[in-house]
């Protein structure tokens, strides 16, 4: 459930950073409508493939970095 959050405010994010762009774009409120449905509604799992797919990998790998950042500290 959480994963859906964070895409969601990435979506929102980016919205807001190209907001001039997005609004000679007609149909972008329907776009974003398909791109949150794709997200949230189980049948599609979208939140769960992206975060799986991207996020996730991300953060393993930030997550690795840290751990061993933490290490060399404490001795």
């Amino acid at each position: 459930m959480a994963s859906i959050w964070i895409l969601y405010s990435f979506l929102t994010l980016v919205e807001m950073a190209l907001e001039p762009i997005l609004t000679w774009v007609p149909i972008w409120y329907d776009i974003k409508l398909a791109m949150v449905a794709w997200l949230v509604l189980p049948q599609f799992r979208g939140a769960a493939f992206i975060y799986e797919r991207f996020v996730r990998e991300k953060i393993k790998h930030y997550a690795g970095k840290l751990s061993k950042v933490n290490q060399n500290k404490s001795k």
